[in-house]
């Protein structure tokens, strides 16, 4: 499986260079990467379906417990079939709408970059795996939605989504690392089997809270909903591929993995079920007031996420099933809207339904395959549609909130229902508006993926039964961890669940009719634009410039006294934290065990600093700054220390000699700062001194016979043929460490030559 990613990622960079010589074969090419992938998946069905798992592990750092373990169970195959699945249609559909070869290479090596990083997401076992994953879907994601960087619009959409999915992903690296030390496994096939009960309530609060805000803001949940509508600024092919059936349901795949781990606690199921009941409302409603044919979709796509976040938080058997039946019946009927959508603005060149109408006689493939993804999205039968909202209804009205959860789903398919119209009434029926241009048939490349996608939509209602078999229950039995076996058919006969969902038709069609009698109601009751999800996004962008702008102002004043200030503050407040709160006071010692000359050294060698700060003369200063340098060179060598001495002599030595060369080429001294600056200057350098010297006290009370000490004297001689300890950890037990401090000092060389080298222009 491994081999398998590292090829798409291969095609993926290859993409740009092949795409010159295929052409406008391009698309058509790349789309047998993501088909071959999609037979390889369809032939472990049978396997997995049975109770077979297929695993990879390649050590990564063991030391580190990272490993690339790849596992291909029934959760990770549903997900692995939708990935591949609709991206069978995606890079034909990109290359009918990009100018240019080299565009289309682009894109197709960007979407095909994106698909290896959703299964690589979708299949990793590892935490630091997936998490890699995870990070790569933002980063690819943030690539393709600012794919058209020359217009400013999707610049900051694709800046957006960066800053939202990047900090969620930040808050789920740390529950994940908090996860794994809490249950001792970074392997998930493995902690998904470990309990969190040992922990406090508060530590699992803070793992859930953590891992729920990385799920929130990859799956667009309110309030971190913003994003996905101002992605739209995407291609369509994007919009069709990540925003459908790939990136929004990372964040759902997460949640239906981790169900076992916290499924059992009140939290989760308040938490989630809370969070998708309000966003699915937050969705349909902005989706029936938006004009945009891609802004309708993408809130429509929040509703239905929303939905399914709350199945997962009520976590019973029939809501698993009933979250994965509506996952399939998503992607098969959102896609093709998207693709009906970019197909309308590559024609016409706008998206928005009060400019639309007639097409239908313009597109006849692409209008029959938005009425079948519509009928879908609505709920009729015989589609995958139907089957998904008659399970979502039997979870619900048997669920203890069984009338708030209720009313709030069928107000929320109410309003999909009354979107799916406008989605495929609109556009495609009524009179031709003549103040647009004459559309142009779509082509083959366009409508092909769409149709079949509406229809598979179709024949899935069919076959429910077999759908449910062989991919829907291998699924769920992952995510509950027991077998399920339960077999879910088309039709149930009229009962009460059928009957709420004809009025659910019902009501739907009502309030179309009345949007489309009284268009104006929609402007009247539409969320005002100060608090629209785009200004929301605009604030949040505007206040962050602002607190940056204030931070940096404040810690990137441009002197270095300050900075340095900042530095030796921050390590004196954490080093007596430290050392108060954890370490204790160190054990009594007395002055006896001072001898006098060691007394006269230190005073000798505090004096010469003192005179070194208070010298009005850069000779007398310098001179002093020599004499605290021999003085601590003299307690070397009264400690045995005799090589230290020795190197210390000559670098102090040297140092007086080179500040007395340079500085007698400095203009007359002269102070300048002020003594309020002095003062200030002066309590830090006393403080610093302090905690140095605490410090010490506090070292020199903990045993000095180490394991790591004896290791070094232990192998100085023997491996590194070295009778000097010191210069051995140096030179050879710390070699990249004195090798950086080397380049360090080199590139400073180097810089400052560049200086002395620099000669300034004659002034004339």
């Amino acid at each position: 499986m491994f081999s398998a990613l590292l090829g798409i990622f291969a095609l993926a960079l290859l993409a740009p260079v092949a795409s010159r010589w295929l052409g406008e074969w391009t698309g058509w090419v790349y789309s047998l990467l993501p088909l071959g992938m999609l037979i390889h998946f369809a032939s472990h069905l049978s396997a997995i379906q049975r109770g077979t798992v297929f695993a990879s592990h390649t050590d990564w750092l063991d030391s580190l417990d990272l490993a690339i373990s790849l596992r291909l169970d029934g959760l990770s195959l549903l997900f692995c079939m939708l990935i591949t699945g609709i991206g069978v249609f995606v890079p034909v559909y990109a290359q009918a709408h990009t100018s240019s070869t080299s565009e289309t290479g682009r894109l197709v090596g960007q979407l095909m970059a994106f698909m290896g990083a959703m299964l690589g997401l979708v299949l990793s076992d590892n935490l630091f795996c997936l998490y890699v994953f995870w990070e790569l879907t933002t980063l690819t994601s943030f690539f393709l939605i600012g794919f058209n960087h020359q217009q400013p619009a999707a610049r900051t959409a694709a800046l957006t989504s960066l800053i939202i999915t990047s900090l969620g992903g930040l808050a789920m690296l740390a529950g994940l690392l908090l996860l794994a030390s809490t249950t001792g496994s970074y392997e998930l096939s493995i902690l998904t089997t470990l309990s969190t009960a040992d922990n406090s309530a508060a530590l699992n609060a803070a793992i859930f809270g953590l891992l729920l805000v990385g799920a929130m803001t990859k799956s667009a949940q309110f309030p971190f909903h913003i994003w996905l509508p101002a992605a739209m600024q995407a291609p369509t092919a994007v919009s069709a591929y990540l925003h459908s059936a790939t990136m929004v349901k990372a964040g759902i795949y997460l949640l239906a993995r981790l169900l076992p781990v916290f499924g059992n606690s009140e939290v989760w199921l308040v938490a989630l079920t809370t969070i998708g009941s309000v966003t699915m409302i937050v969705g349909g409603t902005q989706a029936l007031f938006a004009n945009d044919l891609k802004r309708v979709l993408a809130f429509a796509t929040i509703a239905v996420l929303g939905m399914l976040v709350m199945l997962i938080g009520i976590g019973t058997e029939t809501a698993i099933l009933a979250m994965f039946i509506t996952l399939v019946a998503h992607a098969l009927y959102k896609a093709p809207l998207f693709f009906a959508a970019g197909a309308i603005d590559h024609a016409l060149h706008t998206r928005q339904l009060n400019q639309l109408s007639g097409l239908g006689r313009h597109m006849p493939f692409m209008a029959c395959a938005s009425l079948l993804a519509a009928v879908s999205m609505m709920g009729v039968i015989p589609t995958i549609g139907f089957v998904s909202k008659e399970l979502v209804y039997e979870v619900v009205r048997n669920n203890p909130w069984a009338i708030a959860l209720t009313s709030l789903t069928v107000t929320a398919n109410v309003l999909l229902v009354a979107v799916a119209l406008r989605l495929a009434v609109i556009p495609f029926f009524g009179r031709t508006n003549e103040d647009l241009p004459q559309p142009t048939r779509s082509s083959i490349a366009e409508w092909q993926g769409p149709l079949v996608l509406g229809i598979s939509g179709v024949l899935l209602g069919l076959v429910t039964p077999e759908l449910t078999a062989r991919l829907i229950n291998p699924a769920a039995t992952n995510v509950l961890g027991r077998t399920i076996g339960e077999s879910v058919k088309l039709w149930h006969g009229f009962t009460s669940t059928f009957m709420l969902s004809l009025l659910t038709l019902a009501l739907g069609m009502a309030v179309f009719g009345i949007c489309q009698r009284r268009p104006s109601m929609l402007g009247a009751i539409r969320l005002p634009t100060a608090i629209s999800p785009t200004k929301i996004g605009s604030y949040l962008g505007i206040g962050v410039k602002q607190l940056s702008r204030v931070t940096v102002f404040a810690l990137q004043s441009g002197y270095l006294r300050h900075y340095l200030s900042v530095i030796l503050l921050t390590i004196i407040v954490g080093t007596w934290w430290s050392l108060l709160t954890v370490s204790g006071w160190p054990s009594a010692w007395t002055m006896s065990s001072i001898r006098w000359y060691e007394i006269v050294l230190v005073a000798a060698v505090f004096t010469g600093t003192l005179l070194t700060v208070v010298s009005h003369s850069r000779l007398a200063a310098i001179t002093s700054l020599g004499a605290v340098g021999f003085g601590v060179t003299a307690i070397f060598m009264l400690y045995g220390a005799l090589d230290l001495a020795i190197t210390q002599f000559a670098v102090e030595t040297l140092t007086v000699i080179l500040l007395v060369l340079v500085f007698l080429h400095l203009p007359r001294y002269e102070r300048r700062s002020s003594r309020r600056r002095h003062f200030r200057d002066a309590a830090v350098a006393v403080a610093t001194g302090v905690t140095i010297t605490a410090l010490l006290l506090w070292v020199q009370d903990a045993t000095s016979d180490l394991p790591m000490s004896r290791e070094y004297i232990a192998r100085s001689v023997s491996e590194a043929h070295g009778h000097n300890v010191v210069n051995v950890i140096l030179v050879d037990f710390r070699a990249l460490d004195t090798l950086g401090e080397i380049a360090v000092l080199s590139a400073a060389g180097v810089g400052v030559h560049a200086l002395l080298k620099l000669k300034p222009e004659a002034v004339e």
